[in-house]
């Protein structure tokens, strides 16, 4: 990431820490009460240790963790809606905060009456909500239905009228928190689009997800948080592998195990439909393996995941994974059919072995195996891509 200056951020933290208490009786709860901060609690969560970092103008950052990791936590002190326990939070600028989309809409009410009460409570006057409601339905496609009772709405039908409704606030900080999964398909790819105009713009996101490969995409650096501990801080592909390897815990993932090299640096270039495409890359392993398990996934530029699979079935009913020797090398081939829409795709790759116990132990993740472009016109008839079992050679 590029040196930025020091005054450049909007939000930082520094010796950030969030400690939750529980009294063990009732009795401890009343002189709790009746002597707060005189009597310490008993601690019996760290929610977040030791946090420093800096949102900087015009950055997008992402926040990838398991559950309970403290990602919501730090969303909500850094949008201020809960105070830390120690350190401190420096702002810049206005931020808005969205914790929970669609947090307060009155099920009785129309969507048009919650869109404006929504809007006025991310910010605006009620003149400004108002005005804003007719792009306000165009961006939520709800014309049809922004005058019917909240109750008669789908959960994606509420997911856009609130998204709607932060797009067309201003602020220089935008916080999400899991907002990024609303709608349908064509609403999703609509809202990652904003996503990335507000980066364009020179304003700022902070955003929690739980698809990597999507938050890769749309940010422009990501930290990991592993119970309430930041563990990595940098570029979007090198977190997502060691969130993944957090993912598949019980170990660590170590790239210097397995060596894996394509066969085609440059992209793969595809102009027919139903087109057999086939790529290739050598594993060579750099210690043994008894039963070596590989996942490979297609997602496209926006991140969404297009097509998974298993190239080597994990042990199960007496079969076994892959057997790699140190030192020795193995072809794998990888072929699908062509009824992607035109874009650019890319291929990424997941080994990790399965012990008795059935814990998969993460061994690498490769986030960019493959590149692909798809050449032509959109077209209603295609679709995702099918990968096939690819086949197995042994390495000359």
């Amino acid at each position: 990431m590029t040196a930025m200056e020091p005054d450049t951020h909007l939000v930082k933290t520094v010796s950030l820490h969030k400690v939750y208490g529980k009294p063990s009786s009732k009795a401890s709860r009343f002189f709790e009460a009746l002597f707060k901060g005189l009597i310490p609690q008993k601690v019996w969560h760290n929610a977040l240790k030791d946090i420093n970092i800096a949102v900087h103008k015009g950055e997008s950052l992402g926040i990838l963790g398991k559950n309970g990791a403290g990602k919501t936590t730090l969303l909500s002190i850094l949008a201020g809606s809960i105070r830390e326990s120690s350190g401190k939070v420096e702002r810049q600028g206005t931020n808005v905060a969205i914790l929970s989309l669609g947090l307060g809409f009155n099920p009785n009410m129309t969507g048009r009456a919650n869109a404006i009460q929504y809007c006025i409570t991310l910010g605006m006057t009620q003149k400004e909500a108002r005005a804003k409601m007719d792009d306000i339905c165009a961006f939520a496609e709800a014309q049809d239905w922004i005058n019917d009772k909240l109750s008669s709405y789908s959960s994606g039908m509420r997911g856009r009228l609130a998204f709607a409704c932060v797009v067309h606030q201003n602020h220089d900080l935008l916080i999400l928190d899991e907002a990024l999964a609303v709608g349908d398909l064509s609403f999703r790819l609509k809202c990652y689009d904003y996503l990335k105009s507000v980066r364009k713009s020179g304003r700022s996101v902070v955003m929690v997800s739980h698809s990597p490969d999507t938050l890769g995409s749309l940010t422009d650096r990501i930290i990991v948080l592993d119970k309430g501990q930041v563990v990595y801080d940098g570029e979007p592909l090198d977190a997502i592998v060691h969130y993944k390897a957090l993912r598949m815990q019980t170990g660590t993932s170590t790239d210097e195990a397995l060596e894996v090299t394509p066969a085609q640096k440059d992209s793969i270039i595809v102009k027919e439909h139903a087109q057999a495409v086939q790529f290739s890359f050598t594993l060579r392993s750099r210690r043994d393996f008894s039963s070596l398990v590989l996942n490979i996934g297609m997602v496209d530029k926006n991140g969404v995941v297009v097509a998974v699979d298993e190239l080597i079935l994990p042990p199960r009913n007496g079969e076994s994974g892959l057997a790699l020797a140190n030192g020795e090398e193995k072809v794998i081939k990888v072929s699908f059919e062509n009824w992607l829409m035109p874009g650019r795709y890319r291929f990424t790759l997941a080994a990790y072995t399965v012990t008795p116990t059935h814990e998969k132990v993460p061994v690498c993740y490769i986030g960019k195996l493959q590149n692909i472009r798809i050449a032509g016109e959109m077209d209603e008839q295609n679709g995702l891509g099918r990968l096939t079992i690819p086949s197995v050679q042994k390495g000359i």
